[in-house]
């Protein structure tokens, strides 16, 4: 199985990061550094948050390429650098009460460059295991693309200013925004904007596809694309897959 996708994770470097604006929170969840120095699944009742600010690419993929059954993500907007101290600046760590780290939080945040319009479908959870969930099958997947796509057609102007992929079990869409200062106003501003897409295109508990409406929060996180999305457990109707960009607009 391809675990990553050089090409996928360079399409997604190239669009998003300006490390003259901040730098950017990698964070694996459920997570240990094994002595092999891959980061993969932590043992069972033990639930580390593994968490470092990077403003180097190499460093990004070089972390992005240790996963290994687990999830990687990255904020997509700008975090204050003051964040990325020497301790914690291109290198991943634990998060923990005694070290005072907790993670990046909503006012961190140095600017909403982005909004992220996040698709998923009702899939339920994996027996046994309620906190990882499950992967989509096809037909799910289908139906979240499908979804997204359909907002895609139906916003010209949100396309052009958009970059867009699957998520491994769904879609997502970037939205460029004019570089909003983070303040209350503009973040009522984007989520007043996912409400009004979610109401017409799909919403939580109402639609089978939906659109995630908790992505409004700025330091909100995204799959990392070229990286394996590992939802539960990997089954063949319910497989692991490669996050991807599949297009963009700006």
């Amino acid at each position: 199985m391809l675990k990553f996708d050089e090409s996928e994770f360079k399409k997604f470097a190239n669009a998003i990061f300006d490390f003259s604006a901040g730098v950017y929170e990698f964070r694996a969840l459920n997570a240990a550094i094994s002595k092999a120095n891959k980061i993969e699944l932590a043992n069972q009742g033990y639930e580390p948050t593994l968490a470092g600010w990077f403003d180097r690419v190499d460093h990004i993929r070089f972390e992005a390429k240790r996963l290994h059954g687990v999830s990687g993500y990255l904020t997509v907007n700008p975090i204050n650098s003051s964040l990325a101290s020497d301790r914690w600046k291109n290198e991943l760590k634990y998060l923990s009460r005694k070290n005072g780290r907790y993670g990046t939080e909503a006012d961190d945040v140095a600017l909403l460059r982005y909004m992220i319009v996040d698709i998923d479908v009702e899939r339920g959870i994996e027996k046994g295991n309620p906190k990882e969930g499950i992967s989509a099958t096809n037909e799910e997947l289908a139906l979240a693309l499908g979804k997204r796509d359909e907002i895609l057609d139906a916003h010209p102007k949100l396309r052009d200013a958009a970059l867009w992929g699957t998520s491994g079990n769904g879609g997502w869409i970037l939205v460029r925004l004019p570089d909003y200062p983070n303040d209350q106003k503009h973040r009522d501003l984007v989520a007043g904007s996912l409400h009004t897409l979610a109401e017409r295109h799909g919403k939580k508990k109402r639609d089978k596809a939906f659109i995630d409406t908790d992505t409004k929060n700025p330091n909100r996180h995204l799959g990392i694309p070229g990286t394996l999305k590992c939802k539960g457990a990997d089954l063949p109707d319910r497989p692991w897959r490669i996050i991807t960009v599949d297009g963009r607009g700006f």
